[in-house]
């Protein structure tokens, strides 16, 4: 492209989408080189100043100076009427398609989840047996949702009939966490910070259970950051309940078997991760969709390490309990999310 004249190199410019609103006048042009020398002059002169100075001294001031240095050319003169470097030249509009997508998505996850199934209401805590068998017949339901809202998918259609049951069976798991994440409700729920009636119920659940004192307070807490994260957005709940379900072997489960199909599964994965960076980006621009994405995430390996400890902990209760009866009582979902089939 050099190699052509200026107008020529230009056109091609505004054919990949540059805007004409974005060009720099000679007035502003002429203020950010008088910031960039103002930032040489302070980095020339912290350089002669630190140079007699320790070492670990130098290194820390002068990275202070850079953060400095970067705030200078990031940031927006209001005089100027521009905006952020983040916002105007990373900015991606969603193409037709991807709108289509994430629509489609849409629909199907609010269809299948227009009722609260993972209300911790429906979950008898009379005593230990009704309990279990009850929090399985919950577990049974949430399962049954996903799988349906997988099967208005194209991706998920067209797996392998056995790399379907091998997802499902080994990645449904930690989805539960975002139907509540999705269901949740500030007041009168079961993860809310102030103590209520569903609270005390979780609480006795988990105690017939014989779980640990802070199991419910972990599981409320790791809903909780969920949310704030996600804000409870439905699109980026359902486009990160797709992309959990094709991360095989996230878990680490040293039973999960081989898929027979493991391209499909990976195209399918990285098609939604990076239509749900597509998302963020177009919703949010280029600094934010990062910070975003970042959390997300690190709130993601949470709850994968959470999702081991609950399966791990719900399957020993059902094998080792010999008197109540809930193992002969469980519903055909959990005892499969549960690997205990």
């Amino acid at each position: 492209m050099r190699r052509n004249c200026s107008r020529c190199r230009l056109d091609q410019c505004f054919a990949m989408g540059m805007k004409h609103d974005l060009f720099c006048s000679k007035e502003k042009m002429q203020r950010r080189k008088q910031r960039l020398e103002h930032n040489r002059t302070i980095t020339t002169k912290h350089s002669s100043s630190t140079s007699k100075s320790v070492f670990t001294n130098s290194e820390t001031i002068s990275q202070t100076y850079s953060n400095e240095i970067d705030d200078l050319l990031m940031e927006t003169n209001n005089d100027d009427n521009t905006v952020l470097f983040q916002q105007n030249i990373l900015m991606k509009t969603l193409s037709v398609t991807e709108c289509v997508t994430i629509e489609s998505v849409r629909l199907s996850f609010s269809s299948m989840f227009q009722v609260d199934t993972a209300s911790c209401a429906r979950i008898d805590v009379s005593n230990r047996a009704s309990a279990l068998i009850s929090w399985s017949y919950l577990i049974h339901e949430i399962a049954l949702c996903f799988i349906n809202f997988f099967r208005q998918t194209n991706e998920f259609k067209c797996l392998n009939d056995d790399d379907r049951f091998i997802l499902i069976k080994f990645n449904i798991f930690p989805l539960f966490i975002l139907s509540k994440c999705f269901n949740y409700k500030p007041f009168n729920d079961c993860c809310s910070r102030q103590n209520c009636k569903e609270v005390e119920k979780l609480r006795r659940f988990f105690m017939l259970c014989g779980a640990e004192n802070d199991f419910r307070d972990v599981f409320a807490s790791l809903i909780r950051s969920l949310i704030d994260v996600t804000e409870q957005d439905l699109v980026l709940i359902s486009i990160l309940s797709i992309i959990l379900i094709y991360s095989h072997g996230s878990l680490f489960d040293d039973n999960e078997p081989l898929l027979k199909d493991p391209l499909a599964v990976y195209r399918a994965h990285t098609h939604y991760t990076e239509l749900l960076w597509n998302y963020l980006l177009n919703k949010f621009g280029e600094f934010q969709a990062c910070k975003r994405f970042s959390q997300l995430l690190t709130v993601i390996f949470r709850c994968q390490s959470m999702t081991r400890r609950m399966r791990d902990f719900y399957r020993i209760q059902y094998i080792q309990d010999k008197t109540s009866g809930a193992m002969n009582s469980i519903a055909p979902l959990a005892e499969t999310v549960l690997l205990i089939s």
